[in-house]
């Protein structure tokens, strides 16, 4: 804490991605996250925020793990959000095979499916578009089974 005070010189934001999994690891104990709450609070001029995301209450999770820490009651704006609209997933797509420089178009079924399976989610989309990506540039996974080894990838996400 003492170090993000020392060169903290201008607004700062510390992101939390999946809060909820840091709140359930045993490394991450009640101390840590008071701390968090203490450093929030010791700075002056609002220079310091947070911003995290978690699929359930930061302060739900912590209460289930035991680590209830006034660090999780100071989240007063919560955004639910939810899959990307078709058309925005179709751009994400096309951005990513312009980024990676695919020799040529992909297949539009290969698309189709990605859409579907990924029901336009933003991580879900990511992952399978990577994977595809990789099979049809580097033929890994194998181009004739890339479908099966991308849901692979996604099944550590899936509730």
């Amino acid at each position: 804490m003492d170090k993000v005070l020392e060169h903290l010189n201008s607004p700062t934001f510390i992101l939390l991605d999946n809060i909820d999994k840091g709140i359930a690891a045993p490394s991450l104990d009640q101390s840590f996250w008071d701390g968090l709450r203490a450093l929030g609070n010791d700075i002056e001029g609002g220079k310091l925020g947070f911003l995290a995301t978690s699929r359930e209450l930061p302060s739900d999770v912590a209460q289930t793990h035991q680590k209830p820490s006034p660090f999780f009651n100071i989240f007063g704006h919560v955004l639910n959000l939810g899959p990307l609209l078709e058309a925005e997933a179709h751009d994400l797509l096309q951005a990513a095979q312009r980024s990676a420089q695919l020799p040529g178009a992909p297949d539009p079924n290969d698309w189709k499916w990605i859409l579907e399976k990924s029901q336009c989610w933003p991580s879900y989309l990511q992952r399978l578009a990577d994977c595809y990506i990789k099979a049809i540039k580097y033929g890994e996974p194998a181009q004739d089974n890339w479908r099966e080894a991308c849901l692979e990838r996604i099944k550590p996400l899936v509730l």
